[in-house]
């Protein structure tokens, strides 16, 4: 089972969580990096001064955005989900970096990185086999008000797009065809498998 540590702010991530936190500036969680580098041999300092994480081998897909945080308007959970669709050689994802963009700057920053205690193991895809990781790295943004994170929608429903359709439905409509009532009971299968 994988394990992670607190995330990190680059210097240049706290400069900018600093900005936000006063009202001067507002920022983009642009995208999620992961590495099989092993950084625990670095210092928080050394970590701190990072300007980009060393020897990315994949980019994750932002999922969500989790801003319901307990007695916080300054932390914002960034969903992460890394695959192994595609990739040629396996290793292991020792640490994971967010970059972020300012508003009105075309540079993007190393924001924030989290490393592992315990590393999750991404194996190739030469087998066909699919597998799927998922992490939420919380970091501190100043103010969440001056924060987006940009969700990738490719190909997935956010939670809350998914709960808006489900209140959606009335439960006294006729399923009129087969097609919409096997997509039903797919969809139930899913969901019960999540629980």
């Amino acid at each position: 089972m994988s394990k992670y540590n607190e995330s990190i702010l680059t210097s240049a991530g706290l400069d900018l969580a600093s900005r936000a936190a006063n009202g001067k500036t507002k920022f983009t969680i642009t995208r999620a990096t992961a590495t099989g580098d092993d950084l625990s041999s670095l210092s928080e300092e050394e970590l701190q001064a990072l300007t980009k994480l060393p020897n990315e081998v994949q980019t994750g897909i932002i999922t969500n955005q989790d801003e319901n945080i307990p007695n916080s308007n300054s932390v914002i959970g960034t969903e992460l989900l890394f695959t192994n669709d595609g990739l040629e050689d396996s290793y292991s994802i020792n640490a994971v970096a967010l970059y972020a963009k300012e508003d009105d700057k075309d540079e993007e920053i190393l924001y924030a990185i989290t490393t592992a205690q315990q590393p999750e193991f991404i194996p190739d895809f030469a087998d066909q086999v699919l597998l799927q990781f998922r992490l939420t790295i919380y970091v501190i943004v100043g103010r969440t008000e001056n924060v987006t994170v940009t969700v990738d929608p490719t190909g997935m429903a956010s939670k809350e797009y998914v709960d808006g359709k489900l209140g959606d439905i009335d439960v006294n409509d006729k399923i009129s065809d087969s097609t919409t009532l096997n997509k039903l009971q797919k969809l139930n299968e899913y969901l019960e498998s999540k629980e």
